[in-house]
């Protein structure tokens, strides 16, 4: 029976989350702070607790995790990190850029992961990548050549176009880099670009008034949460108005998007769980560097390529992660 007994704590120690005390009963809460809608981030989320899962840490056993989501109303993430703080939780994990810099300003004191942010050191999120200093690391999703290659890729699909509007929220600040950086892209390009705000969760009135008086004659949507709860009424304004559309993520291009260039956000989010891993086991956020995107996916539904007329050159399709038949 001694043997026995041994042998079943042996193999509870190894089986234990890296770094955990075997003796301490109270397991490891994390908080999880969406910019967007539980049904919009559901794949990333479920990628997160996968990874966490892979790496020992099983959700109601090992770890509890507390979800909030702003719907794409970032007015709502101030008092949502506030409520995670209070819990309180030893982690918090964020989606998207303004929930990164809520949870920020809710705490200075419990490790904040960025599951995925514009540019951080920009948006004040960190000191440095490769420093971050203060209690907020994580994982971005933007790198400074991404805005000039969605223009660009655009184009090869669409030669046709001579003025794009860009769909952005101004109360996004990741979003107003992007806006900066597409300006003297599209000027350099000869393109007329139009900005159009879009503020609010169910209202892209603004956009189609701007595209139905014929400013632009193609689109590019910023990736944002506020955005992306307005993903069906963008992509069928685009079928409307027969606009050749480029979109941030692959989940409009599956939606019915024509084309998507950007961050393969899953992939990003099994990384987010490797930070909180190192975090629990003690490691300080200071002292992990900010990961970049080094690699992007490029989603072609042809479909919607067809119904607008457009042939995809073959050199654009052989280069696309997944073309939608």
């Amino acid at each position: 029976m001694r043997r026995r007994a041994f042998a079943l704590l042996a193999c509870s120690l190894a089986t234990s989350p890296r770094g955990t005390n075997a003796q301490s009963t109270r397991v490891p809460r994390i908080g999880f702070l969406a910019s967007s809608s539980a049904e919009r981030v559901a794949g990333r989320f479920a990628a997160f607790r996968h990874a966490l899962a892979e790496l020992g840490y099983r959700e109601g056993s090992s770890v509890v995790i507390d979800q909030r989501y702003a719907g794409g109303n970032p007015g709502l993430l101030s008092s949502l990190a506030a409520e995670l703080v209070r819990l309180p939780v030893d982690i918090l994990v964020t989606e998207g850029t303004p929930a990164a810099v809520a949870a920020k300003k809710a705490t200075d004191s419990i490790p904040v992961v960025f599951g995925n942010a514009g540019d951080p050191v920009a948006t004040g999120l960190v000191a440095s990548l490769a420093k971050p200093g203060g209690n907020v690391t994580g994982l971005s999703d933007f790198s400074a050549s991404l805005v000039t290659k969605r223009l660009e890729l655009l184009k090869e699909v669409a030669p046709a176009t001579t003025s794009v509007a860009f769909l952005f929220n101004p109360r996004n600040p990741s979003n107003l880099l992007e806006l900066s950086q597409l300006r003297a892209v599209a000027e350099a390009a000869k393109v007329k670009m139009v900005a159009i705000e879009i503020v609010e969760a169910g209202n892209i009135a603004p956009a189609a008034t701007a595209v139905g008086d014929g400013k632009a004659d193609a689109l590019i949507v910023a990736g944002d949460p506020t955005l992306g709860v307005n993903q069906k009424d963008i992509i069928e304004l685009a079928r409307a108005r027969r606009l050749p559309a480029l979109y941030p993520a692959r989940i409009y291009a599956d939606a019915g998007g024509l084309i998507s260039f950007g961050t393969n956000f899953d992939a990003l989010f099994r990384r987010a769980a490797l930070f909180v891993s190192k975090i629990l086991q003690g490691t300080r956020p200071a002292d992990l560097s900010v990961e970049q995107p080094i690699a992007f996916e490029v989603v072609i539904n042809m479909r919607t390529a067809r119904s607008l007329g457009l042939t995809v050159p073959a050199h654009v399709l052989i280069r696309a992660d997944e073309v939608i038949e």
